[in-house]
């Protein structure tokens, strides 16, 4: 025996938006309102109808059973059209240099008015969508315990082993989870060094400093939800990352920036780490990965006609 709370809070996914083969159950059992199972049907059978209002929207079979109440669905038919709970994924934002039995994660609580609300229907009760592992989370005590496991990233996206190859990391929000743990290392890597006692008066300071690591972060407001800045900031002075705060709400009221936007304004120091070597890393949505795409190929563009201008003019 199961309870139903933790049935459907634990083993399956009931914001996973409804499939055409969904729908048509949910008609099939409708069968007290021949006008909504009409409606129904057409829903399932038009791609273009399917897309707007229930892909794009994120419409469960939970959200057209309440929006729906003549449907007279099974239990048992409900949850055969539930996917299980699928595993959530975090990416690291420590360093293992400053305590390997301790890792952080950066997340971001998802809580907002649900795209699957009817926007003609004005409600002082406009249902919430509640992200299920960030708010589970959030809501955790000191002592309490979650069950966790740990996996390898992808090959590409490590940083560097040494401090002599040049960085451009760029991220939005929670995107910078990652880089704050890039950035840790770099830091723990560069005390190691001077500490060491190799690094003697015989070194110059040269033969000691970092190649240049540039993180572009992107956020709405300076002192809202800069997270992490303190920490970022100290290591700015140690020299291990030079951050870039792009602000698309900035409080003094002046045209808010993207990340893509200052990249795009450092073009010419950025092609140039470009062409010592760098590594560029990238972490946030769809559409902070494509503006930042968008921002490089321009980059790449424009050193290529230039390249071409001075052939010709030589």
């Amino acid at each position: 025996p199961i309870s139903a709370f933790e049935l459907l809070s634990t083993y399956i996914e009931l914001s996973q938006p409804a499939s055409k083969r969904d729908i048509n159950v949910l008609a099939d059992a409708a069968i007290s309102d021949a006008e909504l199972q009409a409606e129904l049907r057409y829903l399932a059978s038009s791609p273009s109808r399917f897309t707007e209002e229930i892909v794009k929207k994120r419409v469960s079979p939970l959200d057209l059973l309440t929006r729906y109440p003549q449907i007279k669905l099974p239990i048992g038919d409900f949850l055969a059209m539930l996917p299980p709970m699928r595993v959530r994924q975090y990416s690291i934002s420590s360093s293992p240099l400053v305590d390997p039995s301790e890792c952080s994660i950066t997340f971001t609580v998802l809580s907002a008015p649900a795209l699957a609300n009817d926007t003609a229907v004005v409600s002082e009760n406009i249902e919430q969508y509640l992200g299920v592992a960030s708010n589970y989370l959030s809501e955790l005590q000191a002592g309490e315990r979650a069950h966790i496991s740990v996996r390898p990233s992808h090959s590409g996206f490590k940083p560097p082993v040494d401090l002599e190859t040049p960085m451009i990391m760029a991220c939005a929000g929670s995107g910078l989870a990652p880089f704050r743990g890039f950035v840790m290392d770099r830091a723990e890597k560069i005390r190691g060094r001077r500490s060491s006692p190799d690094s003697n008066e015989l070194h110059d300071n040269e033969a000691i400093l970092p190649a240049k690591a540039v993180l572009y972060i992107g956020c709405r407001t300076q002192g809202q939800d800069d997270i992490h800045a303190g920490e970022l900031a100290e290591w700015a002075k140690l020299g291990a990352v030079d951050v870039r705060w792009a602000y698309s709400r900035p409080a003094d009221g002046s045209k808010g920036q993207h990340v893509q936007d200052l990249m795009l304004e450092d073009r010419v120091e950025l092609v140039k780490m470009f062409e010592e070597g760098a590594n560029i890393y990238v972490c946030g949505s769809t559409g902070v990965g494509a503006g930042i795409r968008e921002a490089c190929k321009q980059m790449y563009l424009e050193t290529v006609s230039y390249t071409h201008l001075d052939a010709a003019d030589e």
